[in-house]
């Protein structure tokens, strides 16, 4: 019989490539070579990032869950305002041609800590409370935002936006 695939594995995946792409942003912005490369590289970020929250403010976080997971979506929902803030001030300073290395590192620094929050408590708690048919509904529905079929992403992030 075929294990199905935890939230909480589902998500790691995911926070992954997030953090890698930052992670790679980082580096590039920390050798100034090359300001469009180091702007594109910031761009695949936010690209990954928006579908990301996006899915989790409206499918994951708006699942039915109890009290508990309920007090932590508070706490992440604000984490995503914050991390929300950093993005456009990294935008604006790189827009401004202005150093954004210490907001980048910011960034960097409250991402791993909000991905930490949601691997270490919220996902663990959310794969016990769900059984596993809903799941596997949940899934389904974070791949159509991150994962959308050509065209479909523009239309979300309106929709949602």
């Amino acid at each position: 019989m075929e294990e199905k695939q935890s939230i909480l594995q589902f998500m790691i995946n995911e926070h992954g490539a997030l953090y890698e792409l930052l992670a790679g942003f980082r580096f590039q912005l920390s050798s100034a070579q090359n300001i469009p490369a180091t702007i594109r590289n910031f761009e695949k970020f936010k690209e990954k990032l928006t579908p990301h929250h996006l899915a989790e403010e409206n499918v994951i976080f708006n699942s039915d869950t109890k009290t508990a997971t309920n007090q932590i979506v508070k706490v992440l929902k604000k984490e995503h305002e914050i991390i929300e803030s950093l993005v456009k001030k990294i935008d604006l300073n790189l827009k401004e041609n202005t150093d954004s290395f210490d907001n980048a590192a910011n960034l960097q620094r409250i991402l791993r800590a909000h991905l930490s929050l949601e691997e270490k408590r919220f996902y663990p708690l959310l794969d016990k409370e769900l059984n596993e048919k809903e799941k596997e509904e949940l899934i389904q529905k974070v791949l159509a935002i991150t994962q959308p079929k050509k065209g479909t992403l523009q239309k979300i992030i309106s929709f949602f936006g």
